[in-house]
């Protein structure tokens, strides 16, 4: 999967753990509220996926890029739940974790 730097200054802007987003939210007036369980969860699983995609396109620009499938398995159905989505979001994170793991040792290979 390649990711232009541009991806990964997105993923700095969205205020990942690259960005510090360790105190509390912020709603839109300013006031200041405790972040839930799901939100916590959501910004981790948020973070690893920005930090793989750093690592993937390291390695590309280092070794070069490789063909990647693209597209959907169709296997995704509507969240029923939060539950669901953090589910369906915590699988997507362990594929983009996998494929970062992949190109670390892409990267390895490559080394003398």
């Amino acid at each position: 999967m390649m990711h232009t730097d541009g991806d990964y200054a997105q993923a700095i802007r969205s205020g990942g753990l690259i960005g510090g987003r360790t105190g509390p939210a912020t709603d839109t007036l300013g006031a200041s509220s405790a972040p839930t369980s799901m939100s916590v969860a959501g910004r981790a699983l948020e973070d690893a996926r920005a930090l793989a995609f750093r690592v993937s396109s390291m390695v590309d620009r280092l070794c070069g890029c490789t063909p990647q499938a693209v597209g959907s398995d169709g296997k995704d159905s509507p969240a029923q739940s939060v539950f669901d989505s953090l589910k369906r979001d915590a699988q997507r994170t362990l594929e983009v974790l996998r494929e970062a793991e992949s190109q670390l040792d892409r990267l390895e290979r490559e080394i003398p």
